[in-house]
């Protein structure tokens, strides 16, 4: 059961962006396909998209992380167990145009410049392969008013993040310097129409789904405090 607390907000926030990128994978991906999820932590959405059909390498800098993800799955009894490896966004032990996708969530607000993430998805992701890639959104009043109320110990701001800070994004930004890195985005979806007040969640989870699929796209810009980018090489 969902437990709408502080700490499962903010796991809901993650673990919604996880949802949707798996739903967005598994419509644009094909059985065997070899994807690499990027900043993969725990190995969870990893796990999914193996069980989906494909082939999966997860990619972390964190050592324990990687560690801890290769347990996690060792007893498992599934058909296909994702591969973990230790290496940072923007230097991937891969080849060249050796990848059919990549996904990354939450990894780019932990990183002082997206460039050489972007640049490095673009090269090991072979001829018309798929970015599927999450930010936090830059102009969400949401966000604003959700980090006023909770009394943020950091400020909206573009700059590289440090001591805790996250970075975050403007829309118009990541499609630029993903196109600039030779992906060309053909959708964007903005998601997470809440705010966190204590230990309330406003709106309920289902009426905050429930607003993601009524909003247009203006709207959305300026409400959700996520956004999933998909592109693809070319």
């Amino acid at each position: 059961m969902y437990d709408s607390s502080r700490k499962s907000n903010k796991d809901f926030t993650f673990q919604h962006g996880n949802e949707l990128v798996e739903d967005i994978c598994s419509r644009i991906s094909r059985p065997n396909e070899l994807w690499v999820d990027i900043g993969c932590g725990t190995g969870y959405l990893s796990a999914r998209l193996s069980e989906r059909g494909l082939s999966v390498i997860g990619v972390d800098h964190d050592i324990e992380m990687i560690e801890f993800a290769n347990e996690r799955f060792l007893n498992h009894r599934i058909t296909r167990r994702p591969v973990f490896v230790t290496a940072k966004a923007d230097s991937l032990p891969f080849d060249d145009n050796t990848t059919d996708g990549v996904v990354a969530v939450s990894l780019a607000g932990c990183l002082s410049s997206p460039d050489g993430f972007f640049r490095e998805a673009h090269r090991v992701l072979r001829k018309n392969g798929f970015a599927i890639i999450t930010f936090t959104n830059r102009a969400s009043l949401l966000i604003k008013i959700n980090w006023c109320l909770n009394k943020a110990s950091y400020m909206i701001r573009s700059p590289a993040p440090s001591d805790g800070q996250y970075r975050v994004y403007a829309c118009a930004e990541v499609v630029d310097k993903l196109e600039k890195a030779g992906l060309r985005v053909i959708n964007v979806r903005f998601y997470n129409f809440f705010i966190n007040v204590g230990d309330l969640m406003i709106p309920p989870k289902p009426l905050a789904i429930y607003c993601e699929r009524l909003s247009k796209y203006n709207i959305s810009r300026r409400l959700g405090g996520n956004f999933i980018v998909v592109a693809h090489k070319i």
